[in-house]
This record gives C-alpha cells, sequence and structure tokens, in this order.
C-alpha cells in the first residue's frame, strides 16, 4: 500500500510505502527481522512492516510508535490492526490453504 496518488503498475518501486509485508524463508529469517527493519524504520511513510513466516505459524509485525521508531510484536493467533488505514489481518486467512492452517 503506498501514501501515493498514483503508481507506475510496471514501477519496481512504489512511491511512500505505507505497508510493507515480506513473507521469510529460513535462510532470509534474520535480514528480513534485524537488518531490514532498521532501513525501513528510516522510510518516514512506512507505518507497518510484517515478515510472515512460512515454517511456522507466526508473523513479525513492525508498527510505527508515536517516537518514530518502529516497534516489534509477534503474532502467532488472532488479527493484526493496520491503523491507517484502517486493515484487519487474520492469522486464519493468512495461512489458510497451507499446511500451518488452525485445525
Amino acid at each position: 500500500m503506498t501514501r501515493a496518488a498514483t503508481i507506475d503498475e510496471a514501477a519496481r518501486l512504489v512511491p511512500e510505502p505505507a505497508i510493507l509485508i515480506e513473507v521469510a524463508s529460513p535462510s532470509t529469517r534474520l535480514a528480513d527481522v534485524n537488518d531490514k527493519v532498521e532501513f525501513y524504520g528510516g522510510i518516514a511513510s512506512v507505518q507497518h512492516y510484517l515478515v510472515i513466516e512460512q515454517d511456522r505459524r507466526r508473523v513479525v509485525y513492525h508498527g510505527r510508535r508515536p517516537s518514530g521508531g518502529l516497534e516489534p510484536r509477534i503474532f502467532r493467533e488472532g488479527e493484526i490492526a493496520l491503523d491507517p488505514p484502517r486493515v484487519r489481518l487474520g492469522l486464519d486467512a493468512l495461512y489458510r490453504d497451507t499446511e500451518l492452517a488452525a485445525p
């Protein structure tokens, strides 16, 4: 999601991203959770950064704090509220049709 009025669908970079979501693999997990959060935290438009793990039911969520930094939280169940823009992501929906789906 972007805050920009328009985006070029063919562009490799999205201007003013507000939400960044990545699917981590075991080989990239440390970079996704450690290195990239520092980089993305420096982009003022980014309000939410999520790393969805594919080998276990877990989402590492980083939300923008009033002080300006990104604060981490770990979700294994329930919903993640992204506000703004008032979007809710349920872990059951994220992992539906995978071997990590809720019973």
